[in-house]
């Protein structure tokens, strides 16, 4: 897909040079490695003509100011939410998180990042007791404007090793019988 005229483009996430443009108040996303792109996310922003910037603190700069930041989606990689020892930059990703989420900011998290904004809001995370690994189905636990009415079945792509509790106070929306918090 190439650039369009009303996006902000990120660099590589490789590229340890840094964003060299400035970023005007538009949603962040947050890509952790060059394969996980905002693919569906990218083309329903584009269509919708809201201007982004994809970045990646761990390889390049670190986050702007929160003034900045008109929406923020974390997407997923291969890391843990918690490898703050081998991706040190998962913890600014943490604080942002929190920082967006007390702010007010809409926020969405999508695999690694649904696990980093649930364990920047206090919940655990663990191993989960086998992988979740290929095409499958997640069960609609609550009635919701995004995934559909409760008790309905939606298909997905699973692809994650650890399994991470819903934060206090949210409504899980999704879950299968190996991962109880799916989506909340």
């Amino acid at each position: 897909m190439g650039a369009s005229p009303h996006r902000a483009r990120g660099h590589d996430p490789h590229d340890a040079g840094g964003h060299t443009g400035v970023m005007a108040r538009s949603i962040l996303v947050l890509q952790h490695v060059p394969w996980e792109r905002p693919g569906i996310l990218g083309e329903v922003l584009d269509a919708h003509a809201l201007g982004y910037a994809a970045l990646s603190f761990l390889y390049g700069p670190p986050p702007p100011p929160l003034s900045d930041i008109s929406a923020l989606a974390v997407l997923g990689g291969p890391m843990g939410a918690l490898d703050y020892e081998q991706h040190p930059a998962l913890r600014d990703e943490a604080r942002l998180v929190r920082e967006v989420i007390d702010a007010g900011i809409p926020l969405l998290g999508v695999c690694l990042g649904h696990q980093i904004v649930a364990t920047a809001l206090g919940a655990a995370l663990h191993p989960g007791a086998a992988d979740e690994v290929g095409i499958g189905t997640v069960d609609i636990t609550t009635d919701d404007p995004a995934f559909g009415a409760a008790g309905s079945v939606a298909p997905v792509l699973h692809w994650h090793h650890d399994v991470v509790e819903a934060p206090d106070g949210a409504t899980v929306l999704a879950s299968t019988s190996q991962t109880p918090n799916q989506a909340f």
